[in-house]
């Protein structure tokens, strides 16, 4: 069971690098071959994005493919709105954890089908304030959506900004940073909730 659980890691580590999606498959692989529960597996799933996007914001750094203008607006949206996300999902049941987590894959699945050059042409059409405003609004909603799933963050990020005319590699780029981000103040979160919990 550790051996699989460990192939099914670096399969869902190559695909997040490759595309800034896939980390979401960690957390049923998780609860299948660990034996763990549903919030366990998302809270470990989320530590876990830590080291994945250490190693992947590096990378693409080095190739310069970062556009930080685009990338810190959703980072600082995002790390608010994740460790208010990992807190809400404490409190959620895990049938109701479980179905939210089917819905971001559906969603995710569904949109990477559709036709290339189908979003909308906003990032285009807004002025630089726009703009920014447009990405801090995408990092909190993705924030708080991983924060309480667990999921690594690209999963929503990517069609998200996709939608909205980014540049693909752009989209895929700023995912590594956002999981990274996600994944702290998500897990100082769960760490708060469970040394301080509520009564």
């Amino acid at each position: 069971m550790l051996a699989a659980l460990a192939v099914s890691s670096f399969l869902v580590g190559t695909l997040i690098g490759a595309t800034g999606v896939g980390g979401v498959l960690l957390i049923p692989a998780i609860m299948y071959f660990g034996g763990l529960g549903t919030h366990e597996a998302m809270a470990t799933a989320l530590f876990s994005f830590l080291f994945a996007g250490i190693v992947a914001t590096a990378s693409y750094q080095r190739y310069g493919t970062i556009d930080w203008r685009v990338t810190l607006p959703v980072v600082a949206g995002s790390f608010l709105s994740g460790y208010a996300g990992a807190h809400v999902g404490a409190y959620i049941p895990a049938q109701a954890l479980n179905m939210v987590l089917a819905a971001l894959i559906v969603f995710s699945s569904l949109y990477s089908m559709l036709p290339a050059g189908q979003g909308t042409g906003l990032a285009q059409r807004l002025s630089p304030r726009g703009n920014t405003l447009l990405l801090f609004g995408i990092g909190l909603f993705t924030g708080f959506l991983c924060g309480m799933t667990g999921a690594g963050g690209g999963i929503v990020s990517v069609p998200v900004m996709l939608l909205f005319s980014y540049a693909p590699l752009q989209c895929i780029a700023t995912s590594q940073v956002l999981q990274m981000v996600i994944s702290v103040s998500g897990s100082a979160s769960i760490w708060a909730t469970v040394l301080f919990p509520t009564p």
